[in-house]
């Protein structure tokens, strides 16, 4: 797990979200979820179920880089 938060964290600083540590926990905790549901839901149903969980942590992510004034304070 730790290896793959890494490998998260590195991608959400290369996407300027305003808290990429934040944004790559999530992302890892959602991905070993679905691991670990693996076996319980249809592989139809996960790409249905995981694609908008990821969008919606990204626009957030995005959405509170944009509401950070430049002392990277919330406006």
């Amino acid at each position: 797990m730790h290896g793959l938060r890494s490998r998260l964290n590195a991608i959400a600083k290369r996407l300027n979200v305003a808290h990429p540590d934040t944004l790559a926990a999530q992302l890892a905790l959602l991905a070993n979820g679905a691991f670990v549901s693996s076996k319980l839901v249809a592989s139809d149903d996960s790409t249905r179920i995981l694609l908008p969980s990821a969008q919606a942590l990204l626009r957030t992510a995005r959405s509170a880089k944009q509401a950070l004034d430049p002392s990277g304070n919330f406006a």
